[in-house]
């Protein structure tokens, strides 16, 4: 099995900075400590866990973050972050289609690699990056 650390980001310029920084590990034990060190350079570190991720959350002044530990499944097409909530899932290329579809009457702001930026979609907003962009 492999790990990613997301990094999200809800504060000034969250809309283009959520994922930029993805790393990829064997173990989640690596993974975790990885992310743990990443956060705790910040302020108000707090330790979640939950069905989907081991998540380091912390607080800059009004705004917060996350680095996220996911476990990487064999179909996982696609990195999915609601960015103004700092919450982030892992889809298969037919989820990742199907959540395309359902804004293909938003503006959709897609870079030339092909990941998706949509803001402003039903109090979010939302950037996908696309795991194959990770390896390139």
């Amino acid at each position: 099995m492999r790990y990613v650390v997301v990094d999200t980001w809800n504060g000034q310029g969250y809309s283009s900075e959520n994922g930029v920084d993805l790393r990829f590990f064997w173990t989640k034990a690596e993974a975790e400590s990885v992310a743990k060190h990443d956060a705790s350079m910040y302020e108000n570190l707090q330790r979640y866990v939950d069905d989907k991720a081991i998540s380091f959350g912390y607080d800059i002044d009004d705004d917060n973050g996350s680095y996220q530990v996911l476990e990487l499944k064999d179909d996982t097409y696609a990195i999915m972050i609601r960015a103004n909530v700092n919450e982030v899932d892992l889809l298969s290329e037919v989820e990742y289609n199907s959540k395309i579809q359902e804004f293909e009457s938003e503006d959709i702001d897609t870079s030339p690699n092909g990941d998706v930026y949509i803001g402003g979609v039903d109090d979010y907003d939302y950037q996908f990056r696309l795991l194959h962009n990770t390896f390139i």
